[in-house]
Formats: structure tokens, C-alpha cells, sequence
């Protein structure tokens, strides 16, 4: 899975002790993420005029959630791309309430920090957060006389407010005065000395969902970073959420991972390992398409490949017998799943030896050349064909079966489509692009598998696809598998094949059944725990295997008995 978009904490995550600044190591991972094009999206509690300056002054620093999600910031164009405030007329009374009593309120509104003057006149008196006080001694602040009247009058919408230090015997009363005006979301939950609240509707994900929408980024393209109750939403909703390793442990238990401490560059190792150095996690599952994630076997063969092999192949006269022939080689025989030139040459050879048309006096086309071909281990695709058409001009089998695969391809790119993956498939892949590295293995052509998986909105969470053009699934997988330890590699496939192609790479294999599909899927739930705590090898996986293998018969039903 590539991540595209970082949704980043500030406090306890990117800021170290002082929460003030941050490592040279964090700036570095961050600066490197942005060379490569990756957006990153301070998500904080702060107002705009309060992130750490170090960060701002990055250029490719483009956007922004402050308040918790009450504001989404185009900090180029200095424009609000989204907003959840509170009213100004609620946000008046609410500061009615508050006012002349001595209470260090920060109101957060248009992206700064206003003070009620009487308390800004004897900030000594006050306990501002030590994080807060460079920000406080640089007077980034704006005074307001008195707050409610100012904000009514300038119609003044606010973000947050933060109150520190209440005296204990206020503490109670102020609480529920708040609460009880029901505009407000306590985002510090329980009666204490310090309150923060927002506007009752607040929903950091709505803030979320309008900066990605605007740089087109889905939430699987999507790392989310925190250390809070207030990052639980991001972490959760996000293709990964990391955890700080100074988070509670009910954020730690709802993230996909838990990186170091924010006082021991906990940010830069997770965006090293995560977005830094992608592809470098310690398990490799490869995936088929067809029949295997999608439900598209059926389509692709039934009204694609054999409309045109009874076509190109002058099999009109048998065209029953050649569909039950062709539709065993592919779909419902230990055959299932080959390469098309070796399908073609097995519904042939089926569709010869059968009664019927042998009594009908129909003889059967042979292709010897592609026979040839196959024994002398030649790439199984159109561009293999077509260099053997280099070589062979002449040649009527190889011209005219080149013409039938591309007419193949041609039918497919016309009729399959709106094809869903099978129930189960997107979660799966959700769960599975956290830990594992995913590679789609397949010989369908590589522009046909991007153009079925993008379709899906699937690709964000695969790292890579591997087509026909690649080699078979045994030299794909071969290529691959030396990048990781012994027992984490795992095929998943609906064939034989793509059983052959693991294990002659020494890989695991889960398969999918025919006409079980949804309910392996959401069974490999389970073999994903198996897979990552290294006991699905054994006894676990042949089971699975032998279940597959009885699925699947060698000779078809009107096949006369030795």
C-alpha cells in the first residue's frame, strides 16, 4: 500500500518534551516525505498561528486541521477549506459565563488566540501551559475588552476555547453552566482544572474527508499518527494508524502499530518504515484476480474466451460439446486457472475424445505449433506470439491464434466491467496492507488487472501488480520471495496453478474455492492471525488444501471410465 497523505498529531507526537520543538530526525523524515511527493497534514487541537514554525516554514506543508477539526486550512491561500465553529452568538454566551472571574481562557478563533483583557493585563497571575508561554510572550495574541460583546458585535465564530487553572471551588459550577447550554462538545472529558470544549457537532473525520477530497486521496492512501483520545478517530479510520509509544493504552490497542516515544523520534521510525522505505514489511502475500478477488471467471469465459474460440477455431458444428469442454478446462476442473494457450490446447484435446462429437463425424482441430511452442518452454502471451510471427511469417496456426487472443481481450475490455470483488475481499485487503506487503499475481495482462483493480478503488492498498508481461506465477513469485524471511510468503489463489506456483517457491498457499468464495474469504480472517504468528504451515494449511483439491475433478462427467 503507497501512502499518499500523513495525517500528523502535534503534541506528544511530532513535538518532543518541550512541545515546543521537535528533532532534527522528525524534521528529516518529514522534509524527505515531501520530496517525494507525499502530503503532510498537521492534524492538531492547536489554532494555525500556534504550530511550531520549524513546521510552517516547510514549502510543501499545503493544509491543515486545527481545533480538533473545527477548521481545515489552506495555509497557501490562507482560506478555510472547512469549519465546524461555534456560532458567535453561542459562542457570546458562553464567554458570559466565563468573563470577569480571573479564568485564563484562550479563545480560538480565526486561526489566533484572543484573551480577555483583564486577564491578558496579569498573565503573571495566570497558569499558562509551558508550551503555551512563547507563543504568550511573543504576544501572538489578540485582547478583547470584553469577549461576548465582541464577538457578537464582529459576528465572530469560534473554534475552541481552553481553560486552565480553575479554582477548585469554581470547577463544578462552570462545568455544568457550559454543559448545560448544549452547544458544546467537551473534548477533555470530566470536571477538572482545565476545560477545553468545541461546537457540539464537531467531527474531526468531516475535516479529514474535505482536505482529502480536495487532493483526491482516499483514506487507505492515508497514515494517521497520534498520541490522544483525540487521534482515536484518524487512527481507526485510516489505511494506517500508528500509535505514539507515550499514547494510553486504549489508543495503542485500537492502532495498527505502536512506534517509539515522541522523546525518541517515535514519528520519523514509523514514516521511515511506513512511508520512507516502503515494501520492506516482514510478510509477502501475493494474490490471483480472477475467480480469486473477483467474481469475474464466469464473465470472462463464458462470454468472452469461448464465443470466440468456437469462432476462431470452426467449432459451430460442436459449439455444445466445445462449451462444455471449454467451460471444464477453465472453470470446474484441477485445470482451473491456466495460462489461456494452455487452456485452449486442453479444451481441445477434452473435446476430441468425447462421444458425441465423434459421432457426429467432427474432426477436432489440432495445433501442433503451439504444442512446439509450449514444450520448448516460450513465453505464454500475446508478445511471445508475436515473436514467433517474427520468426515465422507464414505461419496460418500462429496468426490465427494470435487473432483469437486479441479478440479475447478486446471482448473482455468491452464487457467486464462493474464486476465487484467478492464479500469479504476489501476488508481482507484492508486488514492484510497493514502488515503485509500485497502483490497481485496473475496472468491476466497487467493494463486489464489495473484497469479491474482501479475500478474498485482497490490499488491503494496493493503494492504492486504483476501481470502476464511479468512471467508465470511461479517466476513472479520466485522474484520476489528472497526479500523475506522463510514461512512469510503466502500465495491466495482459486486454482491449482496457483497452488504449483507456491509451493515450488517454497511459499504458502490459502486457497479460495470455487463456489466458496465469499465464504473463504471471510474465513481467511482467521488465517491471517495464523499466517502472522507462523502456524498456518502444517496441518492448518493442508486441510485447506485438501478441502480445495476435492473440488476440483481431473476427468469430466461424460468422460468414459478406464
Amino acid at each position: 500500500m503507497k501512502i499518499r497523505a500523513i495525517l500528523m498529531d502535534m503534541d506528544g507526537t511530532f513535538l518532543g518534551r518541550s512541545q515546543v520543538a521537535t528533532s532534527m530526525r522528525n524534521m528529516e523524515a518529514i522534509r524527505k516525505a515531501l520530496d517525494m511527493g507525499v502530503h503532510v497534514i498537521p492534524c492538531t487541537g492547536r489554532v494555525y498561528d500556534m504550530l511550531p514554525p520549524q513546521l510552517l516554514t516547510q514549502p510543501g506543508i499545503r493544509y491543515c486541521i486545527t481545533g480538533h477539526g473545527a477548521r481545515a486550512y489552506d495555509c497557501k491561500n490562507n482560506t478555510t477549506l472547512y469549519a465546524d465553529l461555534i456560532p458567535a452568538e453561542q459562542s457570546s454566551l458562553l464567554m458570559e459565563i466565563l468573563e470577569d472571574k480571573g479564568l485564563y481562557n484562550e479563545i480560538a478563533a480565526e486561526t489566533t488566540i484572543y484573551l480577555e483583557k483583564s486577564v491578558a493585563d496579569n498573565l503573571d497571575m495566570s497558569l499558562v501551559p509551558e508550551h503555551h508561554l512563547w507563543y504568550i510572550r511573543d504576544n501572538c495574541y489578540t485582547v478583547a475588552e470584553k469577549p461576548s460583546k465582541y464577538f457578537k458585535e464582529h459576528n465572530i465564530a469560534v473554534e475552541k476555547m481552553n481553560l486552565y487553572g480553575i479554582p477548585e471551588a469554581l470547577q463544578q459550577e462552570i462545568y455544568d453552566a457550559i454543559t448545560a447550554t448544549g452547544f458544546i462538545k467537551h473534548t477533555r472529558p470530566g470536571v477538572g482544572a482545565n476545560l477545553e470544549f468545541s461546537h457540539y457537532t464537531l467531527n474531526k473525520l468531516n475535516a479529514v474527508d474535505a482536505v482529502l477530497k480536495e487532493l483526491g486521496i482516499s483514506y487507505e492512501e492515508t497514515l494517521a499518527i497520534g498520541d490522544s483520545s483525540t487521534d482515536a478517530e484518524i487512527i481507526k479510520a485510516c489505511g494506517i494508524g500508528i500509535a505514539m509509544g507515550n499514547a494510553p493504552q486504549e489508543i495503542k490497542d485500537i492502532a495498527d502499530d505502536v512506534t517509539d516515544l515522541n522523546t525518541n523520534d517515535g514519528l520519523a521510525k514509523a514514516l521511515e518504515k511506513y512511508v520512507l522505505n516502503p515494501g520492506k514489511k516482514d510478510f509477502l502475500v501475493c494474490i490471483d484476480s480472477d475467480g480469486c478477488a473477483f467474481d469475474t471467471m464466469e464473465i470472462k469465459h463464458k462470454e468472452c474466451f469461448c464465443p470466440s474460440y468456437i469462432n476462431y477455431f470452426g467449432l459451430q458444428a460442436v459449439s455444445k460439446y466445445a462449451r462444455e469442454a471449454w467451460d471444464f478446462a477453465n472453470l470446474y476442473s484441477c485445470h482451473r486457472g491456466i495460462n489461456r494457450f494452455l487452456s485452449l490446447l486442453k479444451a481441445l484435446e477434452v473435446l476430441k475424445d468425447r462421444k458425441e462429437v465423434l459421432e457426429r463425424g467432427f474432426v477436432t482441430p489440432t495445433l501442433p505449433e503451439l504444442e512446439a511452442y509450449v514444450a520448448a518452454g516460450r513465453p505464454l502471451n500475446n508478445a511471445g506470439i508475436e515473436a514467433y510471427l517474427q520468426e515465422h511469417p507464414e505461419s496460418a496456426e500462429f496468426k490465427n491464434l494470435l487473432a483469437w487472443s486479441l479478440d479475447v481481450n478486446k471482448r473482455i475490455a468491452e464487457m467486464v466491467h462493474s464486476v465487484p470483488p467478492f464479500p469479504f475481499v476489501r476488508q481482507r485487503l484492508q486488514e492484510l496492507s497493514k502488515v503485509a506487503d500485497i502483490v497481485i499475481v496473475s496472468a491476466t495482462p497487467q493494463e486489464a488487472l489495473e484497469r479491474e483493480w482501479a475500478e474498485h478503488d482497490l490499488l491503494p492498498m496493493i503494492d504492486a501488480v504483476k501481470g502476464q508481461e511479468s512471467g508465470n506465477k511461479t517466476q513472479i513469485i520466485a522474484s520476489l520471495k528472497d526479500q523475506y524471511p522463510q514461512g512469510h510468503v503466502l500465495m491466495i489463489g482459486d486454482a491449482p496453478g496457483d497452488l504449483e506456483a507456491a509451493h515450488k517457491n517454497s511459499a504458502l498457499f490459502y486457497p479460495i474455492c470455487p463456489d466458496q468464495e465469499s465464504d473463504s474469504w471471510k474465513a481467511f480472517d482467521e488465517i491471517i492471525k495464523a499466517f502472522l504468528a507462523g502456524t498456518y504451515a502444517g496441518a492448518t494449511e493442508q486441510k485447506a488444501i485438501s478441502r480445495f483439491e476435492a473440488l476440483l475433478p481431473t476427468k469430466p462427467a461424460w468422460s468414459k471410465e478406464d
